[in-house]
């Protein structure tokens, strides 16, 4: 591990690696980076040199095209000659200068991530300056509103819990509910209810004995029921009862009308917590989006941010929205770069707003399926009761109807013909078609003469039985097109930012995923930061281990434990993307995992934050045009 004077450390390299004149190799030397008024930590412009730097190292695996590094061709004119040793010498300046952006960076930071993490963390600090307030502040607010949220919920349920317990609150209505259980009780006695109720008791001993429910025995068991029935209805009647039970009522009523102030207070404060508890109070909220808008502030100090992403036709138009939303905390030229790679053959990215797990796929088919006539091919031979037979009356050639299907000829020099046909290309084929037939009963509601109930019916006559009768195509889904596209989707869930929709966390998350696969070297970075935070104090990298298993699959999925907010960080995909990017940037501009600031009931990554700002101010940056020499 190298230690690094961070405030420092870059400022005497490029100093050291200006010196050198290489204006003869041809590569441009406007003169050397280190000057008196050198930038400081968390200036705009050491920002963006550091991010040319980066940005510049990140793009280092291109290489030279081994074309313009071939001898001289017999039949190139000195022109073609000439423009190729340029191009030569261009790529050659390139590929020198990413090797030298590497040496710089690992020499004076370790690695290439360690320096995005120091450059994000000068980001940060000007950040916080813009949104006054500090990733410590909001955490040590966030912990005092929420013990004042506790102590208030505390408070409010103490009051109301005593009020429960005092013997004054509760005389009124424990007198007023004695009196009740005493004038029914009264009633009952009056009203021989208990006495009915033994002579029903009698009878259903006597009843058990009855062969039927038509038996003297049961049915005096059913009478003596009856009349026991008849005499609870009346002391539920009874109008000593019924004042008894009005004034337990009001009783109850004068009871809740204490209690309420007391009950709405503590439900409120209930409530209150639970908000700061998860985060999405309103105060948390404004300044989650206090330091989102000032990340974006800092970062438009380096770069130029925000864009418009180009999306496929097919995107649904509130998809086209959300993810329109979440441009402004990308750079520009990462938007670009998507759009440049939609121009490749691979297509813009389908957008879709779904209620299952959004993700994005980098290739993906998409089918098209609409409502069409059943069809099939045949030889001639169909189903007929249960067997298959060859049909009457078709003619190699020819087209033919029944009532039951159509049978269009195909042509020998048919392509569908080719691509259908069972064997021998010169058998006969046709287009079976089906219908659904209507019969003269009252299945589909219809009279002699008259059309069915629905859609789509038509009167056809057979040609081979005369008989008529109405019919209509049987439809049935089936995929029309197929197209081959890259895949973005998001959902809805509660904001968690003052201002930003219910779809924002989760479209930059997803939009996250989709620049890792069009920005050169975000997904390398990734894996190294990944890997130097599952790195134990001996140098061995953590293993991948099992995160969760998948709801839909059922597949466990792995990653690496590197201290993270969240397990997930750590994820790893074959195909080499990773979730530090995307996890890390939903983080911090949708409030997720509580801005990774600590809050929330999540621990606090500092160095995540500052590795997702080093990274949308370096990675995909050019403008490194100086070779420093080791």
């Amino acid at each position: 591990m190298v230690t690094i004077d961070r405030h420092g450390a870059l400022h005497d390299n490029l100093g050291k690696y200006a010196e050198q004149d290489n204006s003869a190799a041809g590569y441009d030397l406007a003169g050397p980076l280190h000057e008196p008024a050198m930038p400081t930590f968390g200036d705009d412009e050491y920002d963006r040199q550091l991010g040319e730097i980066i940005g510049t190292a990140l793009t280092r695996a291109r290489g030279v095209d081994a074309a313009l590094t071939r001898a001289r061709q017999t039949d190139e004119s000195d022109d073609e000659y000439a423009v190729r040793v340029r191009k030569r010498d261009a790529a050659v300046q390139r590929r020198q200068r990413e090797i030298d952006a590497v040496e710089i960076l690992e020499d004076r930071f370790g690695s290439i991530d360690q320096a995005v993490v120091h450059l994000g963390e000068s980001v940060a600090q000007r950040a916080e300056q813009y949104a006054g307030i500090t990733a410590d502040e909001v955490r040590d607010d966030w912990a005092a509103r929420t013990d004042a949220a506790q102590s208030a919920r505390d408070t409010t349920k103490a009051a109301y819990d005593a009020l429960q317990d005092d013997e004054q609150h509760n005389s009124e209505y424990r007198a007023a509910d004695a009196a009740w259980q005493q004038a029914r009780e009264e009633a009952r006695e009056r009203h021989g209810v208990y006495g009915l109720a033994e002579g029903v008791e009698v009878a259903r001993a006597a009843a058990k004995q009855a062969s039927s429910r038509t038996d003297p025995e049961y049915q005096a068991f059913e009478a003596a029921a009856e009349r026991l029935e008849g005499a609870r209805e009346q002391v539920g009647k009874d109008p000593f009862v019924v004042a008894a039970l009005e004034a337990k009522q009001e009783a109850a009523r004068r009871r809740g009308v204490r209690e309420a102030p007391l009950l709405d207070a503590y439900q409120q404060a209930a409530r209150d917590l639970s908000l700061v508890e998860a985060g999405t109070d309103e105060v948390t909220k404004a300044q989650m989006r206090r330091l989102a808008d000032a990340y974006v502030r800092s970062l438009e100090d380096v770069r130029d941010m925000g864009g418009a992403i180009e999306l496929h036709p097919k995107s649904k138009r509130d998809a086209v929205a959300a993810f329109g939303e979440a441009m402004r905390v990308f750079p520009a030229d990462w938007v670009d770069a998507s759009n440049k790679h939609a121009g490749t053959g691979q297509g813009a990215p389908i957008a879709k707003v779904g209620t299952s797990r959004a993700h994005y796929a980098h290739v993906k088919h998409h089918k098209t399926r609409k409502k069409v006539q059943e069809e099939s091919v045949t030889t001639g031979m169909v189903y007929r009761g249960g067997s298959v037979a060859l049909l009457d009356g078709l003619v190699t050639g020819r087209d033919h109807s029944t009532l039951y299907e159509d049978f269009e000829w195909i042509e020998y020099d048919d392509q569908y013909r080719v691509q259908r046909a069972y064997g021998d290309q010169r058998e006969p084929l046709w287009r079976r078609k089906e219908y659904e037939v209507a019969g003269w009963d009252a299945t589909y509601g219809l009279a002699q003469g008259q059309a069915p109930r629905g859609r789509g019916w038509e009167q056809f006559t057979d040609p081979d039985t005369g008989y008529t009768s109405w019919r209509r195509p049987k439809y049935a889904m089936q995929t029309v097109e197929t197209t081959s596209a890259p895949e973005i989707t998001t959902n809805v869930k509660a904001s968690r930012v003052e201002g930003a929709s219910g779809t924002f966390s989760t479209c930059v998350h997803e939009a996250s995923h989709r620049f890792e696969s069009t920005v050169p070297g975000i997904m390398a970075v990734e894996d190294a930061f990944v890997k130097r935070r599952a790195t134990d104090v001996d140098g061995n990298v953590g293993g991948l281990s099992s995160i969760y298993t998948h709801s839909r699959s059922g597949r466990a999925e792995k990653g690496r434990d590197g201290g993270f907010v969240d397990k997930y960080v750590g994820k790893e995909y074959t195909s080499g993307h990773r979730e530090v990017l995307s996890m890390g940037a939903g983080s911090i501009f949708g409030g997720s995992h509580g801005g990774l600031l600590g809050i929330a009931g999540n621990t606090q990554d500092l160095e995540h934050r500052a590795f997702v700002l080093g990274t949308l101010a370096g990675a995909g940056k050019r403008g490194m045009r100086r070779r420093y020499a080791r």
